[in-house]
C-alpha cells in the first residue's frame, strides 16, 4: 500500500485538545481557513500534515488549556 503525497496546507492556531482523562487526544487548528478538530491518528492525513509542519519548524502546537 502506498501513502498518498501530502499537499501543503495552511495550518495556524494549532492547540492540543484533551480527553476526559486530561490526556492529549487531538489538535484544534485553523486548517485552510476553517477551524477543525483533528484526532491524533497517524492514519489521518490532516494529522500527518500537522506533524510534517511541526518537524519542518513551520508550526508549533500549543498546550491544551
Amino acid at each position: 500500500m502506498t501513502t498518498p503525497t501530502l499537499v501543503p496546507h495552511s495550518i495556524t492556531d494549532a492547540q492540543y485538545t484533551t480527553d476526559s482523562f486530561g490526556e492529549n487526544a487531538g489538535v484544534k487548528a485553523v486548517f485552510d481557513g476553517q477551524e477543525t478538530w483533528i484526532p491524533m491518528d497517524n492514519e489521518n492525513r490532516m494529522y500527518r500534515e500537522i506533524l510534517k509542519q511541526v518537524a519542518d519548524g513551520e508550526l508549533t502546537i500549543a498546550e491544551a488549556e
